[in-house]
């Protein structure tokens, strides 16, 4: 959780938007996918172990930010490059609708400023 609001506090300090996503999958799927061979090869340090990965499941919640601008994604059934597509799609929408409130602000300003003046 901690981490997480670090990546929140840091977009906040430089002005930038938040996206938070979280991928969930079903158990079945995500026992295959972590106990598939080419997962285990390379340097990384990923988990391998189905049973490590029920416990954390059965222990954990996934942490959620409950905010407008989150992405909650179930990958059960969806390819990578379908996920991609999707989380694309929905960062380009919230970075359209914030585009629109910025702009919304600077009109109602402009407008409040203009009318002192005259």
């Amino acid at each position: 959780m901690e981490v997480a609001e670090e990546y929140r506090d840091a977009a906040q300090r430089t002005g930038r938007t938040f996206i938070p996503l979280c991928l969930t999958c079903g158990v079945d799927e995500n026992v295959r996918r972590v106990t598939c061979e080419e997962r285990g090869q390379g340097s990384t340090t990923k988990l391998v172990d189905a049973e490590v990965l029920r416990k954390m499941r059965d222990t954990y919640e996934l942490y959620s930010f409950g905010v407008a601008e989150e992405l909650i994604l179930d990958v059960t059934k969806i390819s990578p490059e379908d996920a991609a597509v999707r989380i694309y799609e929905w960062a380009m929408k919230v970075s359209r609708a914030e585009t629109s409130q910025q702009q919304a602000r600077e009109d109602t300003k402009k407008a409040v400023t203009e009318s002192l003046l005259y």
